[in-house]
């Protein structure tokens, strides 16, 4: 992973590992994101539990981001169509929601846009959770050529629009013309400049 700082300067800030498990009876992807940034450190670790449809079951956030730290969890009853968002810290709260249809975390997201793209379609605007319910689009960008392990690749490039209660923002995820779809780069902005994740094979 690198940051980008707005006034030029890359900064290589750590590294960024995803994990899937398939031997269960849920499919378990897990994102870990271990940055050293000057006086901000970026610690995360974000667990997908998902039925073999790819729907979410459960999700796990673990974060801290400077002075700020945050451990909870998600729990999707698709019987009755509720999510439990619980905080993990003592003496934390919870809240439920409805919602309809398939619900997706923010990693089961990331394996169906690769496989609604290995289609030949862009997903629809939907309801991601990160913790918060999210209202995700999709817009096509461009294609360029990306250079991943030392080998030109072509990539399409699309921009998410990610509106939650509090917040927007846009970021940057480009995507592999290989069967797989792989994802190559995502592109997140914050406070202080861009934070690249990049594939490293």
């Amino acid at each position: 992973a690198s940051v980008h700082f707005r006034a030029g300067q890359r900064v290589q800030a750590g590294q960024v590992l995803l994990l899937i498990d398939d031997r269960r009876q849920h499919r378990e992807m897990k994102l870990e994101v271990d940055a050293a940034l000057p006086g901000f450190p970026i610690q995360d670790q974000y667990i997908s539990r998902m039925a073999k449809d790819g729907c979410s079951a459960e999700f796990e956030k673990h974060t801290v981001h400077g002075s700020r730290k945050a451990d909870e969890s998600l729990t999707f009853d698709r019987s009755a169509g509720r999510v439990t968002r619980k905080s993990l810290t003592p003496g934390g709260g919870k809240s439920e929601s409805s919602f309809t249809g398939c619900p997706r975390d923010g990693l089961a997201y990331l394996e169906h846009l690769r496989k609604e793209l290995a289609l030949g379609r862009v997903p629809q605007p939907q309801t991601v959770y990160a913790g918060a319910p999210y209202k995700v689009s999709l817009r096509y960008k461009m294609t360029r050529t990306m250079v991943v392990a030392g080998e030109p690749v072509q990539a399409d490039v699309l921009l998410a629009d990610i509106v939650g209660p509090k917040s927007k923002h846009t970021i940057e995820v480009a995507v592999g013309k290989d069967p797989a779809r792989t994802i190559l780069q995502v592109q997140v902005p914050f406070d202080m400049g861009t934070f690249s994740m990049e594939l490293a094979r």
